[in-house]
């Protein structure tokens, strides 16, 4: 072998060793940057004619462990959607209080209401007493109100959040396509990819926590990802994920009912999405929150049918002049009823001045009832534009009342009163919400807390309704803490409870909802971090190691030199010799 094959041996051997310390000097340089993962320069013998004349540099190789890096991609993408679950759950829970905290809760409330209920129906002439009853009433409304407000903020919150989750999706799946055209353009040029794939895995990791993907490299180094559905995320070009967010959410705002799936290329793959920030998002959107407002729109309703079943029986002193229907209804909507039906015109004091007792089983539609009642003496009844019956006094000095004395209508035997919703004393607004009726809400006083006598022998001149008769009070009052029949609604089931006791469950469902989706966040996130903290002990740089790989190098590039230098020597003792 001559001196020229050594020199040029020795300097190949200087150039890799340079590349490789350029290599080690790179990786303890991005020791502490995520995602960077230890390089290895690939050295290869090059051979002539069968003989070793060198080494050459033929790749500058990342550490790779591809089960681990999957691993850490989906535990990524289940610790994104527990977080964002959990976060979502905890401001719920933050704003409904706690039925063993200071705040007061729904369950506090309603117990308002029944102790204001006790008192008046003790002193049913107090009128401290009355108003104390329409506040407690407008709190336990404005409690349900505002957490159906908080429930449906947080859903639009949500559906916000999952409109900016599909645009940072977007802009990942982009710079990933980009990332791929960069290194098949490397490839082409003989150039290392290992930085780009580094780049390329930290793009994956943000998209899996997005949404869950698979993937795989295909043979020129572009990551083929594929996401929920099978639909291609990303192939020779990023594929576009579309989304659009609502305006308005409310009760009634639901998914695929003025609330957007999310598509790619016009499949809907939403109710495929079950991972990453996006899949918790829209379990809280669509599942989770919905479940929060059926449960509670159990309750209000529960309520609202409950007192005002009580209330419907009742009459205020003074009468009022005119009582009108809530329901819809029409002239010819056919009337089952059964049992008879008191009516009475009263003065101011509740003293009768007209009386008829009505046989419900002659009549066969609601325009019949309307009639025989319009015929009652000193009565005018109708149904007016809004298909609502209305009964009222034809002298305005004068009040009207209603008994049931037997039967009633319906399978149910509802109260002529109740049916037609006469005498309600919560009602719906035109935004849905629950609402104290608005004439005793601006005048406790006329809270119906009496009844209309039932004596058989009851005749004009009699008292129709006595001072001081609080029935309907306690009769209210009871309506609370009886136990009502309420259906399996959301994450509660069927069940005979109170509807303190309700609300209580409710508030005890939420927080455990919440206690249980922060425990999973904590899991996820922690083998999230113990997987990431194995791949990085795996594929990522030891200081210690790469120290010491230096020091090889550092020996080996001064053995390359040392042969170099030996070589010139020789080379000038030959020309010493021939110049000689």
């Amino acid at each position: 072998m001559s001196l020229n094959t050594t020199i040029s041996i020795a300097t190949s051997g200087l150039r890799a060793t340079q590349s490789a310390i350029s290599t080690t000097s790179n990786n303890i340089a991005n020791a502490d940057v995520a995602g960077y993962t230890r390089k290895t320069a690939v050295q290869t013998t090059v051979v002539s004619s069968g003989i070793g004349v060198g080494v050459d540099v033929s790749d500058i190789r990342a550490e790779v462990n591809e089960a681990l890096e999957r691993q850490v991609n989906s535990a990524l993408g289940k610790s994104a959607k527990a977080t964002v679950v959990s976060d979502y759950l905890t401001r719920l829970t933050d704003a409904l209080g706690s039925t063993s905290s200071d705040t007061d809760s729904l369950a506090d409330a309603l117990d308002g209401v029944f102790d204001a209920l006790q008192t008046l129906a003790i002193s049913p002439d107090d009128e401290s007493a009355a108003n104390s009853v329409v506040s407690s009433l407008q709190t336990a409304i404005n409690a349900i109100n505002g957490t159906s407000d908080t429930i449906q903020s947080l859903r639009q919150s949500a559906d916000g959040d999952i409109g900016d989750a599909v645009t940072d999706l977007n802009a990942s799946l982009k710079r990933l396509a980009d990332l791929n055209d960069q290194v098949v353009q490397a490839s082409a040029h003989g150039q290392s990819t290992a930085d780009l794939r580094d780049q390329q895995m930290q793009e994956l990791g943000t998209i899996s926590g997005l949404v869950e993907t698979s993937y795989f490299f295909d043979a020129q180094g572009r990551v083929q990802v594929y996401g929920p559905g099978g639909v291609q995320l990303v192939g020779s070009e990023a594929t576009t994920v579309s989304f659009s967010t609502a305006s308005n959410v409310d009760s009634s705002t639901l998914y695929g009912s003025g609330l957007s799936g999310v598509t790619v290329n016009g499949k809907d793959i939403t109710s495929a999405i079950g991972s990453g920030k996006i899949g918790g998002l829209l379990k809280l959107r669509d599942d989770t929150l919905v479940d929060r407002q059926a449960e509670l729109d159990s309750l209000a309703s529960t309520l609202a049918d409950a007192l005002n079943e009580a209330h419907n029986a009742g009459i205020a002193l003074p009468p009022p002049n005119t009582l009108t229907g809530t329901a819809n209804v029409a002239a010819g909507d056919a009337f089952s009823a059964t049992g008879t039906l008191r009516v009475a015109v009263m003065d101011g004091d509740g003293t009768t001045q007209s009386m008829a007792d009505l046989d419900l089983s002659a009549y066969s539609t609601v325009g019949d009832l309307a009639t025989a009642l319009d015929a009652v003496s000193g009565v005018s009844a109708s149904i007016d534009a809004d298909g609502h019956l209305v009964v009222s006094t034809e002298d305005s000095s004068l009040g009207i009342g209603l008994a049931q004395l037997s039967g009633g209508v319906g399978s149910d035997a509802e109260s002529v009163s109740g049916y037609f919703a006469l005498n309600d004393l919560l009602t719906v607004d035109q935004s849905g919400n629950l609402a104290l009726r608005a004439d005793i809400a601006s005048d406790p006083s006329k809270l119906a807390l009496g009844s209309l006598t039932t004596d058989a022998g009851a005749t004009v001149g009699d008292v129709g309704v006595t001072a001081g008769d609080a029935s309907v009070a306690t009769a209210l009052s009871n309506a609370l803490t009886d136990d009502q029949g309420f259906a399996a609604v959301g994450g509660l089931g069927a069940r005979s409870r109170s509807l303190s006791e309700y609300a209580a469950d409710f508030i005890s469902l939420a927080a455990t909802t919440a206690s249980n989706a922060s425990d999973d966040a904590d899991l996820q996130s922690q083998t999230a971090d113990d997987l990431s903290a194995s791949l990085a002990s795996k594929t990522g740089v030891n200081i210690d190691e790469e120290t010491a790989q230096l020091s090889i190098l550092e020996t080996s590039y001064q053995a390359n030199a040392r042969i170099i230098s030996v070589i010139q020597e020789l080379y000038d003792a030959l020309l010493q010799m021939v110049g000689q």
